[in-house]
């Protein structure tokens, strides 16, 4: 039969603290739970600054999106996307103008909002 944690817990104090009463053990057991409930996974980083875009952001240029592909790594895994890097350094001119006018209208639809 499976023993819960607890139990557990209070087996492996007993054999580590042989002669402690069971009071001991019972307050090790509380002090972890409060620990591994309160303190283990206490957040207390700040918050993340809020960014102010300003509307007079330029938009993103053919030759921004040309060195970004040129600056990705060859022969690695592809990202979430599944674009693999050397499709995308494949691309011809018209192809890396196509993906900064879809850059661009997404950037522009998601200031609407």
């Amino acid at each position: 039969m499976e023993k819960n944690c607890a139990e557990k817990l209070i087996l492996a104090s007993k054999i580590k603290i042989e002669n402690c009463s069971r009071m001991t053990l019972i307050s090790s057991v509380n002090r972890w739970t409060e620990y591994i409930v309160e303190d283990l996974f206490n957040d207390e980083r700040p918050e993340k600054p809020s960014i102010d875009v300003s509307d007079n952001l330029v938009e993103t240029t053919t030759s921004e999106v040309v060195k970004a592909i040129s600056d990705l790594a060859r022969n690695k895994s592809p990202g979430e996307d599944e674009i693999p890097a050397e499709l995308l350094q494949a691309l011809g001119t018209s192809g890396k103008e196509e993906i900064t006018t879809l850059i661009n209208d997404i950037y522009i639809y998601t200031r609407r909002e």
